[in-house]
């Protein structure tokens, strides 16, 4: 059944057989030797928009839905919504576009990113594991974050759940894309100045819908360098460095049974390096 509303579309989004990530971006190889990327972007295109700083005028009418929130957003900003009911079922909530997401407090006006805007209504829905949104295709999909991680991880995964991040780098230097990945994720990413070099590495690939440690591990084996978590910060250095500064770590704060969060923030309780496996 799909739901329409002045350009805002509420369908049933079904997980079976669908694939978050983006498929692989295409490359091709110029005359004078550069890799450039090729193919369709109106995925990295939405996820450029949501990252947008917006002057938001606020809900204040106690009667606001989701579904009347969304069509506002949709129509100033020129997206498309739509909602996973199935995943919201799965939760126990029958008819999310209902919820009246103004209760029992407005959602004030703010100078905030739109994807904050989103987020903050995705608050008053009421789900066990917090509703979300995902990109696909040429749309936002709202769906939970039970259903991300169901589509995003290996069945039985019991690692940490980090923020999704997307990627649109053709030719841009590695130290460049770690800030987009940290203002992205909201999470601490620093560079070993011993490795300024390999910090200019051109990078040329595309991200859609990507666990951060995931992006941490391929891209840095592009720049042939490593990555180490400690706590909520990701430090990129040498291989040899990442090893060694994981071991004082360890005997620092031994780890005791992890905790892991359903993906909210995205912010995942243990640490690990980043070379060949992501720990």
């Amino acid at each position: 059944m799909r739901y329409a509303v002045c350009g805002l579309i509420l369908a049933v989004c079904l997980l079976t057989g669908s694939q978050s990530a983006a498929p692989p971006a295409a490359v091709e190889m110029k005359r004078e030797g550069k890799l450039r990327l090729v193919g369709p972007s109106r995925g990295q295109d939405i996820a450029e928009q949501l990252e947008r700083v917006i002057d938001f005028s606020g809900w204040d009418d106690p009667k606001t839905t989701l579904a009347e929130g969304l069509d506002q957003l949709a129509k100033i900003h020129r997206l498309t919504f739509d909602i996973n009911e199935r995943a919201f079922k799965n939760e126990m909530v029958a008819e999310p576009y209902k919820i009246e997401i103004a209760m029992p407090n407005p959602i004030p006006p703010m100078k905030a990113k739109l994807k904050h805007v989103l987020q903050r209504a995705l608050t008053r829905v009421p789900t066990a594991s917090r509703a979300s949104y995902i990109i696909r295709g040429d749309r936002v999909e709202i769906t939970t974050n039970a259903a991300i991680r169901e589509e995003v991880y290996p069945k039985g995964y019991q690692g940490p759940v980090l923020p999704l991040v997307n990627l649109n780098a053709d030719g841009t230097a590695f130290d460049e894309v770690l800030s987009q990945l940290a203002n992205q994720s909201g999470m601490n990413i620093t560079i070993d100045p011993r490795i300024a070099a390999k910090a200019k590495t051109l990078i040329v690939t595309r991200f859609l819908n990507v666990p951060l440690d995931s992006a941490l591990l391929l891209l840095t084996e592009m720049a042939d360098v490593a990555y180490v978590r400690i706590d909520n910060t990701f430090h990129v250095t040498t291989a040899e460095r990442a090893e060694k500064l994981q071991a004082a770590w360890a005997k620092q704060r031994p780890v005791a049974a992890p905790v892991v969060p359903m993906m909210d923030t995205g912010m995942g309780m243990d640490g690990g390096m980043g070379k060949g496996k992501s720990k």
